[in-house]
């Protein structure tokens, strides 16, 4: 794998930083991509040096629709070419459609969306003159399972997933692959978030509901960071090369149960 580059966007996030973590240790080199240039450069100084690996850092804020033609640029800039895009950038936003604003809309579609968009445009054209690469959308269940307290994420991930059924038609006639990657309850820093946003302090512990929320899935426990990682690291073999359009939902057999 030396000689082939995956840009991991949001590299540093709870999924982001399993998956960086994964393919650095299979032997990619990786342009990491995320809003903080400290909590990348402490990402990349976390791993072991290699003489035969290259790890570049690159600051992006998807809300920020002028600078990430440059950001990108920079990308290819420090890397002969990109083979793979792992997305995992996102905001989470919850709450009913009565608790929520229009600014909450907005942000959350400039940031989960509309960004992402951009930034698939961007790496697929260079992708098209090459005739080949993958991009990676890591999405979620919301997109196949509506929750009416995560409204707006609900309806972004169902957008993703449409956004990247239509242009995998397109694209893959050029070599080029689009798949998404949909997982369920994962054991990220989102759920402390989560857990305060229900308020939910006072009348359960944290670990309670997370609890609450394993009882729903059949495997009786939420996915770990590294489960994702370890698909994500499947997906960018050639063991993947023929998945093209695909959604893969991993979340313990939880959709089933509904």
């Amino acid at each position: 794998m030396k000689n082939k580059v995956v840009a991991v966007i949001g590299a540093y996030g709870g999924m982001g930083k399993a998956v960086s973590n994964k393919l650095y240790q299979e032997g990619y080199n990786l342009a990491l991509i995320g809003r903080s240039s400290k909590k990348l450069e402490d990402l990349k100084n976390q791993f072991p040096i290699k003489d035969d690996k290259k790890v570049t850092t690159h600051t992006l804020d998807l809300s920020e629709n002028d600078f990430i033609p440059t950001v990108i640029q920079d990308v290819y800039d420090k890397h002969n070419y990109i083979e793979t895009v792992v997305n995992a950038a996102g905001r989470v936003v919850p709450g009913p459609i009565l608790n929520l604003e229009i600014n909450d809309w907005q942000d959350a579609l400039q940031t989960n969306f509309l960004g992402m968009v951009q930034i698939v445009t961007l790496f697929a054209e260079r992708m098209v003159k090459r005739k080949e690469g993958h991009i990676i959308l890591i999405n979620g269940v919301l997109a196949l399972e509506p929750d009416p307290n995560m409204l707006i994420n609900s309806t972004l991930t169902g957008a993703v997933n449409n956004f990247a059924k239509a242009i995998s038609k397109d694209l893959g006639k050029n070599g080029v692959r689009i798949n998404v990657l949909n997982p369920g309850a994962t054991d990220t820093p989102l759920w402390d978030l989560l857990y305060k946003q229900f308020g939910l302090e006072g009348t359960k512990t944290k670990n309670e509901f997370l609890a609450q929320i394993a009882q729903g899935i059949p495997l009786n426990r939420l996915a770990s960071p590294q489960d994702i990682a370890n698909i994500i690291s499947f997906l960018c073999s050639p063991r993947a090369k023929y998945l093209n359009g695909a959604f893969l939902t991993v979340d313990g057999g939880a959709c089933a149960t509904y």
